[in-house]
């Protein structure tokens, strides 16, 4: 997972801008007379003009808006098992991680009046309480429709984002092409937040993740993700948090094998990191690149210090000898360190690497190796 780097101000690029005058216009006049009310950091509002609708669908935090009077807390509480009884929600009592995240996300203070809601089903299940219940859901999903946003507006917002490689895997590339008046793209638009589950963040521009064909439909597909649960790409990426490395590297360098095992490793006890190496199944899919980790690993055996502190001393003798367009170029290998820049290129950071594929595997297997050290 890389974190998402896009270009300053893209949300204010006019192309943006001008795809969500429409939105907000069209979402606007689709409202009836009661318009739709929220709740944004403590504070209750109701998108009653195209601008508080723009301000929303354009909000880097539009997680943070509960649309509806209780519709994304009942439609949050619907996402539980159906046997888990409202009791244990209520009293925050249940061992079930999700449910204990709902309640963490809810406190009972902040939404005490919805949690007197539910004590007239104390006693129900959850799946009890489904059946039951009325809710504006099908007029949220009307209303914030994804069928609203043209093929060629997701290209331009694809194309503006200006993201490489996908962010899930850094594997596969996610390129534009075409003519500047139909330039299209290769990734798909992923809803980090699924718009199954959470239809009013549908049309929302940062919950859009530019994401290949394999990661978001082949492999996510309908698997339900939030902040909580998952690393968000638009906030970070696995930097820090976790690392590729060769488990049978001292095997390798013994002689004992030729093949390397390669596994993507949580640094940290975090669930989020846990269930995301998971859920896209990265350890599996990389496999096949272990060639890659064999390949720096011989380079490594080959130009150690010794070797290219001898190959830079070899050329700083020669650059008097060559032509005068070949010296200026290897004369800039004038120690041991940029003779392994030159031969493994530059250490990176997340943003530089994330826009090459299998930029992170390889980074990462550099430092395991302390290439540069």
């Amino acid at each position: 997972m890389i974190k998402l780097y896009l270009p300053d101000g893209f949300e204010n690029h006019e192309e943006i801008q001008n795809i969500y005058d429409r939105l907000a216009k069209k979402i606007y006049e689709q409202q009836g007379p009661d318009k739709i009310t929220y709740t944004y950091q403590g504070e209750q509002g109701s998108l009653d003009s195209p601008a508080s609708i723009k301000r929303f669908l354009l909000a880097k935090d539009f997680y943070d808006y509960q649309i509806g009077q209780n519709f994304g807390f009942i439609r949050d509480l619907m996402q539980l098992r159906g046997n888990v009884k409202l009791s244990s929600v209520i009293h925050n009592t249940s061992t079930s991680e999700k449910v204990r995240l709902f309640c963490k996300k809810y406190g009972a203070s902040e939404y005490q009046q919805f949690y007197n809601l539910l004590r007239g089903y104390e006693e129900r299940t959850i799946g009890e309480f489904r059946q039951e219940k009325v809710s504006d859901e099908e007029e949220i999903r009307r209303i914030f429709d994804y069928k609203q946003l043209q093929a060629g507006q997701r290209h331009a917002i694809l194309n503006r984002m200006d993201i490489p490689v996908c962010p899930y895997c850094n594997m596969n590339y996610t390129t534009s092409f075409g003519a500047d008046d139909r330039e299209r793209n290769t990734a798909d638009i992923d809803h980090f937040y699924l718009k199954s589950e959470y239809p009013e963040y549908a049309l929302c521009l940062f919950n859009f993740v530019p994401a290949c064909p394999v990661c978001n439909q082949k492999i996510k597909g309908t698997k339900s993700m939030t902040r909580e649960t998952h690393v968000y790409p638009h906030q970070e990426g696995f930097e820090g948090k976790s690392h590729f490395q060769v488990r049978n590297l001292l095997d390798i360098l013994l002689g004992a094998c030729e093949h390397a095992e390669i596994e993507l490793k949580s640094q940290k006890d975090d669930c989020r990191v846990k269930h995301s190496i998971e859920d896209f199944k990265l350890n599996e899919r990389y496999k096949v690149f272990a060639y890659v980790a064999e390949e720096l690993i011989e380079k490594a055996q080959i130009y150690n210090d010794a070797y290219a502190e001898s190959l830079s001393q070899t050329i700083r003798g020669s650059t008097d000898k060559t032509e005068e367009s070949l010296s200026q170029t290897i004369g800039r290998l004038t120690d041991k360190t940029s003779v392994k820049y030159a031969v493994f290129g530059a250490m990176l950071s997340e943003e530089e690497y994330g826009k090459l594929s299998l930029g992170k595997l390889k980074q990462d297997i550099l430092r395991q190796l302390r290439v540069f050290d």
